[in-house]
């Protein structure tokens, strides 16, 4: 069965941390990595629970990006649900649509699924212009990765997405997220 994660409509309403716990949600490791960071990489439902003791994903302004890098597709609407900024730009210029599309993630097995996420989550704000520090939009990055990959079925699809700036019907049955 699938576990649902329910959070509250706005990120001002999330619950407060106790003052004794709440360094330790945003405190990192020698690596870096937060509590949601790892959250976001090995347990949806220990993300929800963070999420619900009051972290705050928005804190750090490219977790979306973090999120959309690492495949991490069950993650993208429980950011955007708590208000991460959707069009915030790394070290390369480059939104976490960019990555999604990204030929960088032509070994990634969910491109894809990262795609679907972000426009079935984020589409109506989502900046589909947004170029890189090379002059890339998303779409160029979707029409280079399709390129180098003509037999890839993924990069196809993310390309039909990138181009409409929609969900295609032939992949909407992909269900992508044990949290939506």
């Amino acid at each position: 069965h699938r576990r649902f994660c329910a959070l509250p409509s706005s990120p001002s309403s999330f619950p407060s941390i106790p003052p004794e716990l709440a360094s330790q949600v945003y405190d990192r490791d020698t690596l870096g990595y937060t509590p949601i960071l790892y959250a976001m990489n090995h347990s949806p439902e220990a993300l929800c629970t963070l999420l619900h003791a009051g972290a705050n994903p928005s804190l750090d302004d490219e977790i979306l990006i973090r999120a959309s890098r690492g495949g991490a597709y069950n993650a993208i609407s429980i950011f955007v649900r708590a208000g991460a900024y959707v069009n915030i730009r790394d070290e390369q210029g480059r939104t976490a649509l960019h990555w999604a599309a990204s030929p960088d993630m032509r070994f990634s097995m969910n491109g894809l699924a990262v795609a679907i996420a972000l426009v079935r989550h984020a589409g109506h704000l989502l900046e589909w212009d947004i170029k890189d520090n090379h002059g890339d939009t998303p779409l160029d990055r979707a029409r280079i990765r399709a390129t180098q990959n003509p037999a890839d079925k993924d990069s196809k699809h993310i390309l039909d997405i990138y181009r409409t700036r929609r969900i295609p019907s032939i992949v909407q049955y992909i269900s992508i997220s044990a949290v939506d």
